[in-house]
């Protein structure tokens, strides 16, 4: 099993991880905490906005740094079923989707699992063990509205047919 919550509260804030891996100088930090303050943005979201650095490179720290795996949600199909374990509400407030059960482990896609309000909420709201994973914000809002929008199927096949979403590959 991949990285479970718990451990997240325990790892360092993004603005440290980016710094540490050279990705960021303390002047870039600097400038991105005071634009996302002025615009009520977290740091990723600042630091793309104000294109510093790119959402993969954000993703691909924090999958080094604390150990997540960092997928694709284009290349996978998505059970719907696993989406809708979690609320329609949640997963659009926080940027997360349920993407596949197995054994009794949700695997969960998010773009921010720093963000301590999200993975609280996730853990109040879940009665699975969680494997979380890392993915961009927009194949997470794609997946969410698939999730809450595919009637049947077919739709399945035409949003996402490359591969089936397997648990063994998530590990950490």
């Amino acid at each position: 099993m991949g990285t479970i919550i718990n451990n997240l509260s325990k790892t360092k804030k993004l603005g440290e991880i980016l710094l540490d891996a050279g990705l960021l100088n303390p002047t870039q930090l600097e400038t991105a905490l005071a634009e996302g303050k002025k615009r009520n943005l977290r740091l990723g979201s600042a630091l793309t906005a104000l294109g510093i650095l790119s959402e993969d490179n954000i993703l691909d720290a924090l999958s080094s740094q604390i150990g997540l795996k960092k997928i694709d949600l284009s290349k996978l199909i998505i059970d719907p079923a696993a989406g809708k374990l979690i609320p329609e509400g949640l997963s659009r407030q926080f940027k997360m989707v349920g993407i596949s059960l197995s054994d009794g482990v949700l695997t969960v896609a998010l773009s921010d699992p720093l963000n301590v309000f999200a993975t609280d909420a996730l853990k109040r709201h879940i009665n699975y063990n969680l494997d979380i994973v890392l993915a961009k914000e927009h194949d997470i809002i794609k997946a969410i509205d698939f999730v809450w929008t595919a009637k049947d199927i077919s739709k399945a096949a035409s949003y996402q047919n490359v591969v089936p979403v397997d648990n063994k590959n998530f590990t950490g």
